[in-house]
């Protein structure tokens, strides 16, 4: 029976923790890797060869294994297989024969790969910045230089000109040299007009516990001085008293909870994909401009691609929501809006998400008292709770449509909005999606409106006159005509664009619907937000 070589084994199981432990700690990620410079890389790999290739024959990790390991795990010892008495572990045996090996070469890898990521640990721009260039040189001692006058065992390191010390004056100019005097009072020279500069450092004849001592009491008199420790206990028992508010909040941040709660109800079906989920960010990164929906669930389906162009879609800076922070109750009742603006926190109860939105009040009552506390005001204010819970209905009645209206109730004792809108349907084709679009916007973000001088189209082009229907519907020189389409906006209306399959194949989205949404987040952050 073949086993396979203990080289292989420790080779196989290095690799293993290795990649393991590099994994937990960062080094394989992109934010540690992409970031490194060419002399990072290049010297890494180098040490990582030097290092990895010097383990490999040191170890001579080359040569065949002369035993193997197995754990015999219940069955009997073979003739050739000794137990390691020495290791917890008493199915484990070490023996001789057949043996399974892997290449040198890969051995040799293997090292090397194991090298490099002990080398990433520490090489990194800022180490590879300062091999590179080094800190000057200092010519400074340690020591204050020899004061004239003052007697040294050093008889080079004296100046050779000495200064005379008026008699009584020695412990006056000591204390002055160690920085215990200001000034050296009478003591000093008639004829010295500048005020000689203190020395700070060790002296050449002073002990260095002594030397020790002053710098930790210069450093204790800098602390006194910025009246760091002034009031210290009043704040310690401040923040006592609001260690509750402190920890939840450092758990919320660590947990990444949610800083907001929006809820839209609507009577569509519920479709197999919801908005809502993990990864939603890279999944709106990647969505057309204009959705192609078939099937039942397409008016679903349109609701959440408009929800995922104006709140969550990356491409389009800056993001105003997570999908975390915004839930769609699909196959609400009619009169979910009623309901909730009659009944308060039981309809809440009732629906499931009165702890959602508990949640985010209490974090921002937290965030409030942490605020009080000294050093706390960071100068930003706080959004009101209004900005940061909302509930909007959006109801598809056939033949009916209505503008938003705006109710209230109060929950945790603020004062939350409500606002439902009726549309008559919800189609998939591009026209019924610009028109959806357009109506979510105003349901989700109240007062936001766009007009002519808000889009991107050209001054002369209006819609009643069909000029541009005309001058497009005539197939000559349609090339040249193409630059029409830029300065046409379908959310202004242009209705039979949308209806030209051919011109919305080529039709400028990116120009009109990345205006769109720019102008609506503008707007939408003065009306909602997050903590």
């Amino acid at each position: 029976m073949n086993w396979v070589g203990a080289k292989t084994c420790f080779s196989a199981v290095l690799f293993v923790v290795a990649a393991i432990a590099a994994g937990f700690g960062g080094l394989l990620s992109a934010d540690h890797v992409l970031p490194l410079g060419h002399w990072a890389t290049f010297l890494a790999s180098m040490l990582a060869v030097v290092a990895g290739t010097a383990a490999y024959r040191a170890w001579r990790v080359g040569e065949p294994s002369a035993s193997y390991l197995a754990i015999i795990a219940g069955r009997l010892r073979w003739g050739s297989e000794e137990e390691l008495e020495e290791i917890c572990l008493d199915e484990l045996v070490v023996g001789r024969g057949r043996l399974i090996e892997l290449p040198p070469a890969v051995h040799h890898v293997v090292y090397v790969l194991v090298s490099l990521l002990v080398f990433l640990v520490p090489l990194d721009n800022r180490a590879i910045a300062q091999l590179q260039e080094p800190p000057e040189a200092t010519t400074n001692s340690e020591f204050c230089p020899a004061e004239e006058g003052m007697e040294v065992e050093d008889e080079a390191a004296a100046p050779a000109k000495k200064k005379e010390i008026k008699m009584g004056c020695e412990l006056v100019y000591r204390a002055y040299r160690l920085g215990y005097a200001k000034d050296l009072g009478d003591c000093a020279d008639d004829d010295d007009d500048e005020e000689k500069e203190v020395c700070l450092k060790r002296q050449l004849d002073e002990p260095y516990l002594h030397y020790a001592w002053r710098l930790v009491k210069r450093k204790q008199e800098g602390l006194t001085d910025t009246g760091l420790f002034d009031g210290l206990g009043d704040r310690l028992e401040e923040q006592w008293d609001a260690s509750d508010s402190l920890a939840s909040e450092l758990y919320a941040s660590t947990a990444a909870a949610a800083r907001a709660s929006h809820h839209i109800f609507t009577n569509l079906p519920e479709p197999d994909e919801d908005v809502s989920g993990v990864g939603c960010l890279d999944r709106f990164y990647a969505m057309p401009y204009v959705a192609r929906i078939e099937g039942e669930e397409g008016p679903s389906q349109a609701l959440i691609h408009v929800l995922g162009q104006l709140l969550f879609n990356p491409a389009y800076p800056p993001v105003v929501g997570t999908c975390r922070e915004f839930q769609v109750h699909w196959d609400s009742p009619r009169d979910a809006c009623l309901r909730l603006a009659t009944k308060g926190a039981e309809y809440l109860d009732e629906v499931g998400i009165d702890g959602d939105v508990a949640d985010v009040l209490d974090r921002r009552r937290r965030l409030e008292e942490i605020r009080e506390l000294p050093g706390g005001d960071t100068g930003k204010e706080l959004p009101e709770p209004s900005h940061i819970t909302s509930f909007q209905c959006l109801m598809v009645e056939s033949g009916r449509s209505a503008e938003p209206v705006q109710s209230e109730f109060t929950f945790m004792g603020a004062s939350l909005p409500v606002r439902s809108m009726i549309v008559p349907a919800v189609a998939v084709e591009p026209n019924g999606q610009m028109a959806l679009t357009k109506a979510v916007a105003r349901l989700v973000a109240p007062g936001f409106g766009y007009g002519r001088l808000d889009s991107e189209q050209a001054a002369l082009v209006d819609e009643g006159d069909g000029k541009v229907e005309t001058l497009v519907g005539d197939p000559a020189f349609m090339f040249a005509k193409l630059e029409l389409l830029r300065d046409t906006d379908l959310f202004l209306g242009h209705h039979w664009l949308g209806e030209r399959g051919d011109l919305l194949e080529v039709y400028p989205y990116h120009v009109h619907l990345v205006n769109f949404v720019q102008r609506f987040r503008e707007h939408y952050q003065t009306k909602r937000g997050r903590l």
